[in-house]
């Protein structure tokens, strides 16, 4: 899911025309919202599966679940979409939520970046993209992914360092559980596709 919206506001940041509507809407924002409910099932995921080990808290590093308050704050607000629709308009937001990214143009002789806002139409008549100042690192050419809605925003390619090194971590415990006397001989069953044909006899369709 990331991949495709990477791909695609890369695209659009580059479009020659800004006043022509885009009809990447639909998909970039379904994938968008994807990510967010991926990031929350990986992080309910990650910190319950059974004999997991995790490193010593450093108190100066923030945890995993605090890292991802801003993803569950998202997928809450819009898991309560008709109670919480009065305060997203107010804002001036739409149902989809808001898109907001970087992408690079040159490097020399200074660094240019476009700021792009993409959000779905509402009924105000003048939509106007955001100023306010933000971090972000920048990850040639397109970075800081973020998704808003309501008053909660998170950053969609921030996070993805934070679950990659979770992973490795994940996949190496996985690894040595699999390597294990007990369970080397396993066959473990992995993805799967399988298709067949099925007729059906004229006397049988009603």
């Amino acid at each position: 899911a990331y991949s495709r919206i990477y791909e695609t506001l890369t695209q659009m940041a580059f479009r020659t025309s800004t006043t022509e509507i885009p009809n990447k809407f639909a998909h970039v924002f379904m994938d968008a919202w994807t990510f967010v409910y991926a990031v929350n099932r990986f992080e309910e995921l990650y910190k319950n599966i059974p004999g997991i080990k995790f490193n010593k808290r450093d108190p100066n590093v923030p945890t995993f679940h605090e890292i991802t308050e801003t993803f569950r704050s998202l997928r809450r607000t819009a898991d309560r979409l008709v109670a919480t629709s009065e305060s997203i308009v107010a804002l001036e937001g739409s149902a989809l939520g808001e898109l907001n990214w970087i992408t690079g143009i040159e490097v020399r002789p200074k660094i240019s970046l476009w700021h792009c806002t993409m959000r779905p139409g509402t009924l105000h008549k003048q939509p106007s993209q955001s100023t306010a100042p933000f971090k972000s690192t920048m990850g040639w050419p397109t970075d800081g992914i973020r998704l808003s809605f309501g008053q909660f925003e998170s950053n969609l390619s921030a996070i993805r360092p934070h679950i990659a090194i979770r992973i490795r971590d994940l996949e190496q415990q996985l690894e040595n559980a699999f390597s294990a006397p007990d369970q080397k001989q396993i066959q473990i069953i992995n993805d799967f596709f399988a298709k067949r044909c099925v007729t059906v006899d004229d006397s049988e369709q009603s």
